[in-house]
């Protein structure tokens, strides 16, 4: 299974220039914990704005007013299309980050959340699949 499968592709944007409140509000709007920011939503990817990333905002003083690009990752976490469940789960872990987007042709095709990949039966096989042949690898090495 890889990431297209699973990746919801109904991705929520805010502009550039969006104030962090804006951002709040509409992540509490849509229910969700992770934004893309962009000014078309397609190509032009200026960063990821988080639950976190705004909670941590608050608590060191900056205002809701300010501008998402203030306190947005520029640096984002991307996967493609066919980038592999246990490699997104991977990176996740690594980057300590529970979004993940995925792209398609330099397109922002959609975003995988750590829900996405707990929910899927098959998907929690697989990485217990990829856990499997690590633990021989390494066993085999010593």
């Amino acid at each position: 299974m890889n990431a297209g499968a699973i990746a919801s592709k109904n991705v929520i944007c805010i502009k550039p220039g969006a104030s962090i409140l804006d951002a709040a509000k509409l992540m509490a709007q849509r229910n969700i914990g992770f934004l893309i920011v962009s000014s078309d939503c397609k190509r032009d990817l200026a960063g990821v704005i988080s639950e976190r990333d705004i909670i941590r905002a608050i608590a060191s003083g900056i205002q809701p007013s300010e501008p998402v690009d203030n306190i947005m990752t520029r640096k984002v976490v991307y996967v493609y299309k066919d980038t592999p469940v246990w490699e997104i789960a991977r990176l996740m872990r690594k980057y300590n980050i529970r979004h993940i987007l995925v792209m398609d042709n330099g397109q922002i095709f959609g975003v995988i959340s750590i829900r996405d990949l707990l929910k899927e039966s098959d998907v929690i096989e697989r990485l217990v699949e990829y856990a499997e042949e690590r633990i021989d690898e390494i066993s085999a090495h010593d």
